[in-house]
């Protein structure tokens, strides 16, 4: 399978998860020690850190999510990913490093914003 359609396949887990309402399924998509560096707030590191912004946005109303990468750059067990979001919120982009742990594509950072 070509690296874009595991990319796209991994972050379609995380999507699901945020649609379903599951913090807990959404911060497991992360490394342990992976981060979230939201807009306007200060990086969120490690999986409790994670679930939680997850949570509070889930509690916000944010549903609909669809991630779709424009563009996957690859490093053997690191890659990043360039893509456009789409949710009740709006469209936006964002720009994520992967690594690959225990054999599975996981989030290590994470950096998004919904256009204005």
């Amino acid at each position: 399978m070509p690296l874009i359609d595991e990319i796209r396949e991994a972050g379609g887990k995380l999507a699901a998860a945020i649609n379903a309402k599951d913090s807990a399924a959404a911060a497991a998509c992360y490394t342990a020690d992976g981060a979230v560096l939201p807009p306007g707030a200060p990086i969120m590191t490690g999986h409790a850190a994670i679930q939680g912004f997850w949570q509070a946005a889930i509690d916000d109303g944010l549903g609909d999510v669809v991630l779709e990468p424009t563009e996957v750059i690859d490093f053997g067990d690191q890659c990043t990913e360039l893509g456009v979001v789409t949710a009740n919120a709006g469209t936006g982009k964002y720009v994520v490093a992967w690594k690959k742990a225990d054999g599975a594509w996981k989030l290590h950072w994470d950096a998004f914003n919904f256009d204005a």
